[in-house]
């Protein structure tokens, strides 16, 4: 593995430079408002700060749960290279989450209260405590990274033996926060009598399958429940994304860049740490993606027809925008995939990939942005200050995923 060399490179000084004009930026935006830095309106209220810092960036994340889950619970080991970076991303994800969401918040000095302040009935108190407990397994799942560099043998020998209880503790509190106090205290008696009788008789590893298991849970929660959140809001937006199903369709794309994610970052990241690629995950990453595409496309479709019958309440700005997701993101690399030249050759896999990383992102900014107030047909369009705040906190993310990896063992051996 390469060490971090002497002289940056242009590509680490245009993210540097974007990261410090956000930074600069963000104190601005706390010392005037969100008024003067944005074009946010009673009509629009969220715009790209939501609908890609917080919702696309969150969808970018499903790597970790996506590769976690196949590894450990289908027994994917071929797909083991690319966990820890699948996780880093994932965690990395959600720190810039909250990061993002400060600047978008009209009073981000009491983001703190959702912590004291209990609304079981809110989506967004689901939202914000799946990010919380989320984020906090995340960062336990990475912990080896930091036993296995700084040669701590003893946390290495303690943490399997944690890791359990803290997935009783976090689920325990999950359902506490989704029910009452009585149902939490139920859960945690109940999860951990059976983890107290049958942990000696299950096999080795477990521990850190139930880990795994209560991250997936979190993140598959986070996820559709990002799409709950505009269930709330039928009248305003479009009858192109609107849908009671909408959860599930944000669940389904969420895997499906969750694997063209890591796809779309084992290349890059190959190219920039000189490690060569594992051609075996990229190529079966790739056919697990044609079925999760095919799956989004028949949803979408169904859903269409069954919810709106083709008549749409949209603009044709909307409709170009939904045309753009559906056909660049989901159809055109499903047919390309579909493609078996293209299919087995991992560098060939890194276009349609891409395709559907772009989608997603679109996705989610139609539905958190373009889509929304179309019953009086109000326009927003960011302006330059909010667009570089974004690339900025997506600047930042990318440096921190590059000097983490090059500091830590993220990359496992079989990827070297």
């Amino acid at each position: 593995m390469n060490r971090i060399t002497k002289s940056l490179s242009p590509g680490l000084i245009i993210l540097y430079s974007l990261a410090a004009i956000a930074l600069i930026l963000t104190i601005i935006r706390f010392i005037v408002g969100l008024g003067p830095i944005s074009n946010l309106t009673d009509g629009y209220p969220w715009g790209i700060w939501i609908g890609i810092d917080i919702m696309a960036g969150i969808a970018l994340t499903a790597g970790g749960m996506t590769i976690a889950a196949v590894v450990y619970i289908f027994g994917g080991e071929k797909y083991r290279p690319v966990l820890r970076p699948a996780l880093l991303t994932a965690f990395l994800g959600y720190v810039l989450e909250i990061v993002a969401l400060m600047v978008d918040l009209g009073r981000a000095i009491q983001i703190w209260h959702a912590i004291i302040y209990w609304n079981n009935d809110s989506p967004m108190f689901l939202v914000c405590w799946c990010v919380i407990l989320y984020a906090t397994i995340l960062a336990i799942e990475l912990a080896p990274v930091i036993f296995e560099e700084f040669k701590m043998t003893r946390m290495q020998e303690i943490y399997p033996r944690i890791s359990p209880w803290v997935s009783i503790i976090v689920v325990s509190f999950f359902v506490f926060l989704m029910s009452n106090i009585l149902w939490g205290v139920i859960a945690l008696a109940l999860f951990s009598i059976l983890w107290l009788v049958f942990r000696f008789s299950l096999p080795k590893g477990t521990a850190l399958v139930v880990l795994i298991i209560t991250g997936v849970v979190l993140s598959v929660a986070h996820q559709s429940s990002l799409g709950m959140v505009f269930l709330i809001v039928p009248q305003k937006l479009s009858t192109l994304w609107y849908s009671p199903l909408l959860p599930v369709d944000f669940l389904i794309t969420a895997v499906a860049v969750g694997c063209a994610m890591v796809i779309f970052e084992s290349q890059l990241s190959s190219r920039v740490f000189g490690f060569g690629l594992e051609t075996h995950v990229i190529v079966g990453l790739a056919r697990a993606l044609i079925w999760i595409l095919a799956l989004a496309i028949t949803f979408k479709l169904v859903t269409l027809i069954v919810y709106t019958g083709f008549v749409f309440v949209a603009t044709g700005r909307q409709i170009f925008y939904y045309l753009v997701e559906v056909i660049v993101g989901l159809i055109l690399p499903f047919i390309l995939l579909l493609i078996p030249r293209i299919r087995q050759s991992a560098k060939a896999i890194f276009y349609p990939a891409t395709m559907v990383v772009f989608g997603v992102i679109l996705n989610r900014a139609n539905v958190g942005w373009i889509g929304i107030n179309i019953n009086n047909y109000q326009h927003y369009y960011p302006n330059i200050l909010e667009i570089l705040i974004t690339l900025g906190i997506f600047s930042f993310g990318i440096l921190l995923f590059y000097h983490v990896c090059k500091r830590f063992p993220v990359f496992e051996k079989g990827e070297a």
